[in-house]
């Protein structure tokens, strides 16, 4: 057929196939069920560490800034002793937007978030 259509019996059989598929993805969607208070928390919870992420350096031990450091730079940071310089291929990009809101909003207590900023421009392309 130069029409482009299929037979009905074809379309009958894909179509019952993916209505079926449908139907599975909404089922595992609807069994996500999101509690917005947990969210809530989690993201206070968040806000806080990055916050304190000056604090919490100056005070762990190597274990501890080494956490933190996969933490905030999940693909590693690699110093280039030629150029005295550092880079990155990833700064953990939840760290990095709520460092950015926090110029935007203003608060800049704690000094992070301009550092961030600034040495987010140190990211390699990848």
């Amino acid at each position: 057929d130069k029409t482009g259509a299929i037979e009905p019996e074809l379309y009958a059989q894909y179509k019952a196939k993916l209505v079926a598929e449908k139907g599975e993805i909404q089922t595992e969607i609807d069994n996500l069920s999101i509690n917005l208070s947990n969210i809530e928390s989690a993201i206070n919870k968040y806000c806080n560490l990055v916050m304190k992420v000056p604090h919490l350096w100056r005070d762990s031990d190597y274990k501890g800034k080494l956490e933190l450091q996969n933490i905030l730079f999940p693909r590693g940071i690699f110093y280039y002793r030629e150029i005295d310089d550092y880079r990155t291929l990833e700064i953990n990009p939840v760290t990095l937007k709520l460092a950015s809101l926090s110029v935007v909003l203003g608060h800049k207590k704690s000094g992070l978030s301009n550092y961030l900023l600034e040495k987010s421009a140190s990211v390699a392309g990848g």
